[in-house]
């Protein structure tokens, strides 16, 4: 991490000519803040961070958001504390109603511990919400997930 110059942390990242940073607001609002190769500001949003967790021992994982607004889907970040043989699934829960949920994605995880979901550029509008699961089919391992959201 790199320190602005009011002192704020920012994460950098180089992207074609674009340079994006993350920082905190004194509230510890987290935001996006986008410039091309010539410093002029591209976007800025606030991005909202949710994560959970599941012991797949005692249960498979479901877990909805509550965002309750238009976003964009940043990036989606899945681990395991050890080698498992499961079914992570994404889906959209439609504002619409259950007859327009949708599966997004789905990974057949073999002997594996990470899940990276990255620049999507996947726009949901107000009540639409993200639903992951995950079986717990070996019965062993915790499932972190992370995501994180631009507030629209």
């Amino acid at each position: 991490m790199a320190a602005g110059s009011n002192g704020i942390d920012l994460g950098l990242r180089a992207v074609y000519d674009q340079v994006t940073a993350w920082g905190a607001d004194v509230a510890g609002t987290i935001h996006e803040i986008m410039t091309d190769d010539g410093g002029r500001l591209l976007r800025g949003e606030q991005m909202t961070g949710i994560t959970t967790t599941q012991d797949l021992s005692a249960g498979a994982l479901n877990f909805t958001t509550s965002i309750g607004a238009d976003f964009r889907l940043v990036y989606m970040a899945v681990s395991f504390d050890q080698l498992v043989t499961e079914t992570f699934s994404m889906y959209l829960d439609s504002a619409q109603g259950a007859n327009y949920d949708t599966l997004m994605f789905q990974w057949n995880i073999l002997n594996g511990q990470y899940i990276w979901l990255s620049e999507t550029e996947m726009d949901f509008v107000l009540n639409d919400e993200i639903n992951v699961q995950c079986t717990n089919n070996g019965g062993v391992g915790n499932v972190y997930v992370s995501i994180m959201t631009a507030l629209r």
